[in-house]
């Protein structure tokens, strides 16, 4: 707090990324295309600042349109800080472009990580469903302090994506911890009677994403680097 001036560094983070992309810079160019309020908007735009580009253009659109639209709000936290953020956590390598099992149209690679991320959901339910089952004063705490945590890193994570798109699974890793034990609470849950296993399946499932990234690395670096 003495450094920064507050307990979370968000102002001196924050200003640390002006010029980054905010959320209407990546969800009106889209917007443009298939929205009519917002090509109204666009085409006035240029009309009456013929000499704006890139930022200050995507300004003057957003400011004739009224906003985002509450379309275009629900648009962005799923499509793109949910969805960009939820492949990151799963695994995409180089600066956000190197993606597992890519390839055209991107369906294999889409495809991967829904599977994925659908995994990870019901390993989060199980977590749940066994926080019921926990009668042990000690470990009811264990959970509570780690649930404190991950509320905590979602929330800064929410507040800085109100303010520039950074839809990237990093800035989550500081709640890695508990995250990983809930994901191994919710395992052992599903296998009940079987929880001595949960570590095949667990090793299993990092040794195929490994395998992949690292494939998806090679095809990736070798093309950039010829």
């Amino acid at each position: 707090t003495n450094l920064y001036g507050d307990p979370f560094a968000i102002k001196v983070f924050q200003d640390a990324f002006t010029g980054s992309p905010r959320p209407r810079d990546v969800e009106i160019p889209d917007r443009v295309k298939t929205d009519p309020v917002y090509n109204k908007a666009a085409l006035e735009a240029v009309q009456e600042f013929p000499d704006a580009k890139g930022r200050e253009l995507i300004d003057h659109i957003y400011d004739k349109a009224g906003g985002l639209t509450t379309a275009a709000k629900i648009h962005y936290w799923t499509d793109w800080v949910a969805w960009w953020a939820g492949r990151s956590y799963v695994g995409v390598m180089g600066y956000m472009d190197v993606f597992i099992l890519d390839g055209p149209g991107m369906r294999a690679s889409n495809a991967f990580y829904r599977l994925s991320l659908l995994l990870l959901a019901a390993c989060f339910v199980g977590w749940l469903l066994r926080l019921r089952q926990v009668e042990d004063g000690a470990e009811r705490g264990l959970h509570a302090v780690g649930a404190v945590l991950i509320f905590v890193v979602l929330a800064m994570f929410v507040r800085f994506n109100i303010v520039y798109f950074q839809g990237q699974a990093r800035y989550l890793y500081p709640a890695v911890g508990p995250i990983s034990v809930g994901f191994a609470c919710g395992l052992a849950y599903w296998l009940r009677g079987r929880q001595k296993w949960a570590w095949m399946w667990a090793a299993t499932a990092l040794f195929l994403v490994q395998a992949l990234a690292i494939q998806a690395m090679l095809a990736a670096f070798s093309q950039r680097f010829v």
